[in-house]
C-alpha cells in the first residue's frame, strides 16, 4: 500500500505540470496601466474623443462626440503622436493635409511626468507656424506646459483627460473635461 505523502505529492507535480502547460495558469502579473514603458517608441493615433459634460455651440447644439459629430477636422484624425524615452514628443501631420503646404512634422517638444505617473506634462518646443495642431490633444503656447491627466496606458491603448475652460452661447465659462483615447498604429 502506497504512504498517502506520495499520493498527495504524485497530485500536486500532476497540477504543476498541467498547469504550466495551460495558459490559465499566469505566474507574472500584467503589467499597471500607467508604465510608463509601455508609452515609448509607439505611434499613437487618436481614435474617439469624448467631452463631459459636452460643451454648446452658438445654434444650441451639444458637442459631446467631436469626432461622430464632426468637430475635428479629419486632416487631423490621422495624426500620431510618439514619446521617446529621452522626454522629447513629436506630433507627425500623417498622410491627410490640412493645408498643401503643412510640413511632415507639426508640433514637437518635451514631456514630463510627475512622480506618480498620473499627470502628463507637454510643453512645445517647435510648431509649424502655418499648421495649427491638434488642439484638443496639444493647447498650450509655445514654452508653456499643458497639463493633461493619465487615465491608462497598456500595451495598445492610452486614455489621456484634459480639464478645459469653454464658453457657451451666451459667453459664460464652465468647466469640461475632454477624455481622449488614442490607440497604437
Amino acid at each position: 500500500m502506497r504512504h498517502p505523502f506520495f499520493k498527495n505529492l504524485l497530485f500536486a507535480e500532476l497540477f504543476f505540470v498541467l498547469c504550466m502547460l495551460s495558459e490559465s495558469c499566469n505566474f507574472t502579473e500584467p503589467p499597471p496601466k500607467n508604465d510608463l514603458q509601455l508609452l515609448f517608441g509607439k505611434d499613437w493615433q487618436l481614435t474617439s474623443e469624448t467631452v463631459s459634460p459636452g460643451y454648446i455651440e452658438t445654434d444650441g447644439n451639444v458637442i459631446r462626440n467631436p469626432i461622430a459629430q464632426g468637430r475635428i477636422a479629419s486632416c487631423l484624425l490621422d495624426n500620431t503622436y510618439r514619446y521617446d524615452s529621452n522626454g522629447t514628443w513629436t506630433q507627425n501631420g500623417g498622410t491627410a493635409k490640412c493645408f498643401s503646404s503643412e510640413l511632415p512634422v507639426v508640433t514637437s517638444g518635451l514631456w514630463s511626468v510627475n512622480a506618480t505617473n498620473t499627470r502628463l506634462y507637454l510643453t512645445a518646443t517647435y510648431a509649424d507656424s502655418g499648421v495649427s495642431s491638434d488642439t484638443t490633444y496639444y493647447s498650450g503656447l509655445l514654452g508653456v506646459p499643458e497639463t493633461l491627466s493619465i487615465a491608462e496606458i497598456s500595451v495598445d491603448t492610452l486614455k489621456l483627460l484634459t480639464p478645459r475652460l469653454d464658453r457657451d452661447s451666451l459667453g459664460y465659462k464652465y468647466p469640461d473635461t475632454v477624455t481622449a483615447v488614442y490607440t497604437v498604429q
